[in-house]
């Protein structure tokens, strides 16, 4: 009776008083069609909440995110990722007793779109639905160097308790179980997750999986432009708690994958995502998902380097070895064709990223300076089709862009894909075999290949070319 009588106190004091938001001048003059309204207000509730909390951002070591196995829903992983983003792992060796707010967490969770009951009535749900859950550590998590050589079952809190703060206001005490400890806390290899990013998604899908895809972009993104992840059908079911359901293929695109890739590509500052099925004869077993870094992100850190700069940058020698095989072949076409290094390496290149591309940057490139070539030279008023012209057309104009309409990337991506048909198996094979690979580390893999003489000829030939142009040892 004394817990309920303190979350009706609760109720009754700390109503969200919607109106007075929709009252003031600024809201008559707020285009809707140009902001979230549900995103505006909770990042106004978050940076106003920041000053008793202190903290927006989630640390959670980042074999925990990418292995372990729960089935929460959408408000649960909120609520459990707003209480962990008040835990400093780096200080704090054990888990003590921490309180929060109610009110702060009503904020944090103001993109809640049901409205039974009261919020306390749905915070009291979600308290006891996290408390009877449990999580699944799956055999061969590696723990202190050990590996678990069976399943184990954890909980996320030893108690959640509801009491009325000094101050008058109903807060909650809550511990987190000492299972997590090493998931928690003294982290070395860890994702961040921002808040901000994920209290408006309301997909519960969504919300699991963009801390795996952030935690696989954060682990590669200085290896790779584009980051790979592949789940066996079934094995993606299992890691999101939905086995045994959406037996079709068309069922489960339709209310998790596609669901899934429409939220995080929204909401998310720093990645967006793609996916593309793998077959095994005709039916679909694997899916393949792509991470690349959001435009609008890219587009902040490029806002950073001044034009000038970038003309006058020039990539290091171990700058450029990262580069793969076919980006550096389309490096050096660039650079033929009069482009900047610095505008080569750090704004063109790095576009080059949807999924069936890699592998093929070079052919992409050779195929939109042709492109740019033939229309220019139709155009009177551009007799002198420059680099200058091109890198506008790429970098401002977005002409070349697969995410904006009416471009030419669609004929010039059709051409790539006639020219990679028209290859021979194994010169497939070794592109494939090229993609995130430096290289020189590409070269050794594939002068190892005994059986093969896949493109021997044509590589040798290229990397003595770009060797010379270069200066590559």
């Amino acid at each position: 009776m004394k817990r309920e009588r303190l979350w009706s106190l609760w109720g009754r004091d700390c109503g969200m008083k919607r109106e007075r938001l929709w009252n003031t001048n600024f809201n008559k003059n707020l285009k809707r069609e140009s902001f979230n309204i549900n995103s505006l207000l909770f990042i106004f509730t978050l940076s106003r909440m920041a000053k008793s909390t202190k903290r927006s951002i989630a640390k959670i070591d980042n074999q925990f995110v990418m292995k372990s196995h729960y089935s929460l829903s959408a408000n649960e992983q909120k609520l459990i990722l707003f209480l962990v983003s008040m835990i400093d792992p780096k200080k704090r060796e054990n888990f003590t007793e921490q309180t929060a707010k109610v009110t702060d967490i009503k904020k944090a969770l103001s993109n809640d779109t049901k409205h039974w009951g009261t919020f306390y009535d749905r915070l009291d749900l979600m308290c006891k639905n996290i408390m009877e859950k449990s999580i699944t550590i799956p055999k061969g998590f590696v723990v202190k160097g050990k590996e678990i050589t069976m399943h184990e079952y954890y909980h996320w809190f030893d108690a959640i308790k509801p009491f009325k703060d000094d101050e008058g206001e109903i807060s909650i005490k809550f511990k987190f179980s000492d299972q997590l400890k090493d998931f928690l806390l003294q982290l070395s290899k860890y994702v961040q997750i921002n808040l901000i990013e994920v209290m408006p998604i309301q997909g519960k899908h969504a919300i699991r999986m963009i801390q795996i895809f952030k935690a696989e972009y954060n682990r590669m993104k200085g290896h790779k432009d584009v980051c790979h992840i592949v789940y066996g059908v079934e094995e993606l079911k299992a890691l999101l708690g939905i086995e045994g359901k959406y037996k079709s293929v068309k069922d489960f695109r339709k209310w998790v994958l596609d669901q899934m890739k429409r939220e995080i590509n929204e909401h998310s500052t720093q990645i967006n995502i793609d996916y593309e099925y793998i077959k095994t004869g005709r039916k679909v077993t694997n899916i393949k998902f792509m991470i690349y870094e959001a435009p609008v992100y890219q587009k902040q850190r490029e806002r950073l380097i001044p034009k000038s700069a970038l003309k006058d940058f020039v990539p290091s020698k171990e700058d450029v070895q990262k580069l793969t095989y076919a980006q550096l072949k389309a490096y050096q076409i660039l650079k033929d064709f009069g482009v900047y290094e610095g505008i080569a390496y750090k704004q063109i290149i790095p576009t080059i990223k949807a999924g069936d591309l890699e592998g093929y940057e070079d052919i992409f490139t050779k195929n939109a300076i042709d492109h740019f070539l033939k229309w220019t030279n139709k155009d009177k008023k551009n007799t002198e089709a420059n680099a200058g012209t091109f890198v506008k057309w790429w970098t401002e104009n977005k002409i070349f862009d697969s995410k904006k309409e009416n471009t030419v990337y669609w004929k010039i991506a059709e051409k790539v894909r006639a020219e990679k048909d028209r290859m021979t198996p194994d010169r497939r094979e070794a592109r494939l075999q090229s993609i995130g690979l430096p290289h020189e580390e590409f070269v050794k893999v594939y002068h190892s290949k005994e059986v093969t003489t896949i493109e021997q000829d044509e590589y040798k030939d290229n990397m003595l070319k770009l060797k010379d142009r270069m200066e590559i040892d």
